[in-house]
């Protein structure tokens, strides 16, 4: 007799119970996106990529600029890390110590490497990928391709 009229109450209100599930289970997703921005964008730095060539021959070069910015409240102190698709291919060259940063708020450094296709390079498109990290965190990363041609 008690299984029926659960049953029934169930049927009765299926609607109401489904609408409140469904209700809950947006909001659970609403304060998790709202979550991810605002950890996201506590983030303060910014890296911006740019190729003088995005084109080049096997055995050229060609410079690659790497604008950090701090965009946050607090210093920012933090490496650069950079990781070449096929680097056997593509040689990257900067200095050792062009690779840290160290931002008050607001500043914003640019740093040059050079970067050539040796002469046995594939022609294809390599990706060049720029991590910026701070206290053992990804703080933002960008990517740029490369083409070389033969």
């Amino acid at each position: 007799m008690e299984k029926n009229k659960t049953f029934s109450f169930i049927k009765k209100h299926y609607k109401k119970i489904f609408n409140q599930y469904v209700l809950a289970l947006i909001l659970i997703i609403i304060v998790f996106s709202l979550f991810f921005n605002l950890y996201t964008s506590s983030l303060p730095g910014n890296i911006v990529l740019q190729l003088e060539d995005s084109r080049v021959d096997s055995g050229e070069s060609t410079n690659l600029r790497i604008a950090v910015s701090n965009m946050g409240e607090e210093p920012l102190v933090g490496t650069l890390n950079v990781s070449i698709d096929h680097p056997e291919n593509i040689n990257m060259s900067i200095q050792e110590d062009r690779l840290t940063v160290n931002l008050l708020p607001g500043e914003r450094v640019e740093r040059i490497a050079s970067i050539k296709a040796v002469s046995k390079a594939y022609r294809t498109d390599y990706e060049i990928k720029v991590y910026l990290i701070s206290n053992n965190t990804v703080v933002d990363e960008e990517s740029i391709i490369l083409s070389v041609r033969r």
